[in-house]
């Protein structure tokens, strides 16, 4: 059994090698491998730890560009865990690309990627709201939807601290899919339980 494990970590090191300082598996090697072997890899392939690289309070002001750059790292990590037949932490390749559309969506409103998230306030999410309901309204989206994909987007960004406060109050909200006028495909597994680890 614990050869089986040492070799399946193998494998993961020489795939995260092969595929660069970009392959999804440098997170999750960071983790597992202790400090003084893992920066022996990274060094030598110039992996850059994202999460790392959050800017702090202290010395910066956190755009939604930043966010959005950690949140996919995190969701990239996710759907590896995913791919390698993990069930805790993980997340579905087509949940991925969702939440990607949806985060497209409210970075079309923005019209500025570096808007700072400070000033993402609940104002700025009653705006994209009432500007979804008119976008969606001909082809029967869900605007909950939307919503409580960014809630879990900014609740991502306050646990890890670089973002105050979450501008979404999911108990004033609708649930996907309970608008009959608005109906919502429905959740995926995985996306419930990001939505209930983020309530």
């Amino acid at each position: 059994m614990a050869f089986l494990a040492a070799q399946r970590l193998v494998e993961k090191i020489d795939s995260a090698y092969v595929s660069g300082p970009d392959s999804p598996l440098w997170p999750e090697l960071k983790r597992i491998l202790p400090r003084a072997t893992f920066k022996f890899f990274a060094d030598r392939i110039r992996y850059q730890d994202i999460e790392a690289q959050a800017p702090s309070r202290a010395i910066a002001k956190p755009t939604w560009a930043d966010l959005r750059l950690i949140f996919e790292a995190d969701m990239a990590r996710r759907v590896e865990r995913y791919r390698q037949g993990e069930l805790k932490d993980i997340l579905a390749p087509r949940t991925e690309k969702h939440y990607k559309e949806i985060m497209d969506c409210f970075e079309e409103f923005l019209q500025n990627e570096n808007t700072l998230l400070t000033d993402i306030r609940p104002d700025v999410v009653e705006k994209y709201r009432a500007e979804r309901r008119k976008k969606l309204a001909s082809n029967g989206g869900s605007v909950p939807g939307h919503i409580a994909v960014l809630h879990i987007v900014f609740r991502f960004a306050v646990d890890r601290e670089i973002m105050p406060k979450n501008p979404i109050n999911l108990k004033n909200e609708t649930k996907p899919g309970e608008n009959p006028k608005s109906p919502a495909r429905p959740l995926a597994a995985d996306e419930l339980q990001s939505l209930r680890a983020s309530g």
